[in-house]
């Protein structure tokens, strides 16, 4: 199926309520005798997120310096938690595929769900940033970069396209999820920097992840603030809000690494900005135990 038929469906599609309505039904499994695989929805790689986030930083904690003493231990559980939860989820969701395709189709239709579909490329980036050091091999995590690097620049490219053309899912909808399409080039970025590819290859690949990733964050995040008092936006106190604070996190780290692993003024800068959105995302009383609507949104 060619883009174009593709975007004529979605759009057909979200117009007559098709996309919404099962999902709802199978996302939630509320009064439905929908298979639990069926019910399993692409947000779940988050689980794998969170514990690969931690292991990055537990990973930078047991590093030589005032934190040395609280050693690898946190590193290796929460990347082996990862790693399991990775798995599992990738398991779950691949049988999702076989048996519940039609499923699946209407999750990469929808404006806001398509977006967690890169969640399992950005995991195995985190979890080649966090794995433990008695485990690093350079040969192996550069053949991982070129894989996960090739795949984020393909599911993006789409993702991009619709920001373009798509009347349902361009940058005047924009929600908080969108920053999953954006946080894979800083982390591609700051993995490509510890693998010294621009040695190895003879490219400068940190530097142009990072130009990447700059200008897609900052068109996508003053969309998203533009579009927070619309019915569209991303709605108060809603959780997704802090996706927003990850990308700018992870390029302070790469600006860092630029600077010769030295937190200067320009990384400072970013962590100044990081800390205001949690100051003001916090301030609005986020709904962390309220129920979501439906899983993703």
């Amino acid at each position: 199926m060619s883009f174009g038929t593709e975007l004529l469906l979605m759009e057909t599609e979200m117009e007559t309520g098709a996309v919404y309505t099962e999902m709802e039904t199978a996302g939630q499994g509320q009064h439905t005798t929908h298979p639990w695989p069926k019910r399993f929805p692409n947000t779940g790689f988050g689980v794998a997120l969170g514990l690969l986030g931690n292991s990055i930083l537990w990973k930078r904690l047991a590093a030589p310096g005032f934190t040395h003493w609280l050693g690898t231990s946190g590193n290796w559980v929460f990347w082996c938690g990862g790693v399991t939860a990775l798995v599992l989820a990738t398991m779950v969701y691949a049988w999702k595929v076989v048996m519940h395709f039609e499923m699946v189709r209407r999750e990469w239709n929808h404006p806001i769900r398509c977006y967690f579909f890169i969640t399992p490329v950005i995991a195995t980036m985190m979890l080649s940033i966090g794995i433990p050091a008695t485990m690093e091999t350079m040969v192996s995590r550069r053949v991982l970069w070129a894989v996960t690097a090739g795949a984020h620049v393909l599911m993006v490219s789409i993702l991009y396209q619709r920001w373009m053309y798509c009347q349902q899912a361009n940058l005047g909808q924009a929600g908080a999820p969108y920053m999953l399409s954006v946080v894979g080039w800083f982390l591609s970025c700051v993995l490509a920097q510890q693998l010294k590819l621009d040695e190895h290859w003879g490219l400068n690949l940190p530097a142009m992840t990072f130009g990447a990733g700059s200008f897609f964050l900052t068109i996508s995040m003053v969309s998203i603030f533009l579009n927070f008092h619309s019915h569209s936006g991303t709605k108060r106190g809603h959780p997704s809000l802090f996706l927003l604070i990850a990308p700018p996190s992870v390029a302070a780290l790469a600006v860092a690494n630029f600077e010769g692993k030295h937190f200067g003024a320009p990384s400072q800068a970013i962590l100044g900005f990081c800390l205001m959105l949690l100051i003001l995302f916090s301030s609005l009383c986020p709904r962390i135990l309220a129920k979501p609507e439906m899983f993703g949104v």
